[in-house]
């Protein structure tokens, strides 16, 4: 097993998230958004998107959004997101966007929303804290 540096990748390209199809922008420091077009791989036995890929877009998001804001040889890993999911989603482009709330030195916090195409109302809240971690 071949372990990853961090610091070699680019930030948003992983094997899950390219298996997912997630598309990540992050033009404005301090936010960031990430897609999914919606397809048979993303639903669950009931014919919605499983909370795994809800949860998976919103933390890819989180991640950018808290990279955006590190300084350069630093990077973040998870400590806690917690997802509260309001509606079930059956098809179309769900898109979590996300907002840093605060960067410490050791810790950025966020809160973001998930939505479907262009449909204003969240299927998804979310908030959550990464540890800074690296230089």
């Amino acid at each position: 097993m071949s372990v990853i540096d961090p610091t070699d990748l680019e930030y948003g390209r992983f094997p899950l998230g390219t298996y997912l199809g997630v598309t990540v922008d992050d033009e404005r420091p301090g936010e960031a958004e990430a897609s999914i077009e919606v397809g048979e791989r993303h639903l669950n036995p009931n014919g919605v998107v499983h909370g795994g890929v809800v949860f998976t877009l919103v933390d890819t998001a989180m991640g950018r959004a808290a990279m955006s804001v590190l300084d350069e040889g630093s990077y973040c890993a998870s400590i806690e997101v917690s997802v509260r999911f309001l509606r079930a989603v059956p098809e179309g482009r769900m898109t979590a966007r996300v907002t840093v709330l605060q960067a410490g030195r050791r810790v950025v916090q966020l809160e973001g929303r998930v939505t479907v195409d262009e449909d204003d109302r969240p299927i998804a809240s979310a908030s959550g804290s990464f540890a800074v971690l690296g230089t």
